[in-house]
């Protein structure tokens, strides 16, 4: 399936327990893409960063900018595909991430 349909779009690997700062790198890598919808495959960690960057790249803000004054007021389209419960995130439409070694929602 992967090869047939979704080869063409670009593959980013989310670390554990995403930080603010990887979240703004994958921001800015991603922008420069012109895209209109995330498929988030993966576990918790995936998931998050998946909906903090659907959120921050239709505002067209930094996830740390978008983060100090919430607000949101559209989002790509998110296509999650957990594969693994439990831990919150496919249950949830909040996104967890670290910053200053704390975990933040």
């Amino acid at each position: 399936f992967y090869k047939k349909n979704l080869s063409k779009y670009p593959v980013v690997t989310v670390e554990a327990e995403p930080k603010i700062g990887f979240l703004d790198s994958l921001y800015e890598e991603l922008i420069k893409k012109n895209f209109d919808s995330i498929v988030a495959y993966g576990g918790g960690s995936v998931i998050d960063a998946s909906k903090i960057l659907s959120v921050s790249l239709s505002s067209e803000k930094r996830p740390s900018l978008l983060l100090e004054n919430f607000n949101v007021t559209s989002r790509l389209n998110l296509f999650v595909v957990p594969t693994t419960f439990g831990s919150g995130s496919e249950a949830t439409s909040i996104g967890v991430y670290k910053k200053m070694a704390e975990k933040h929602p």
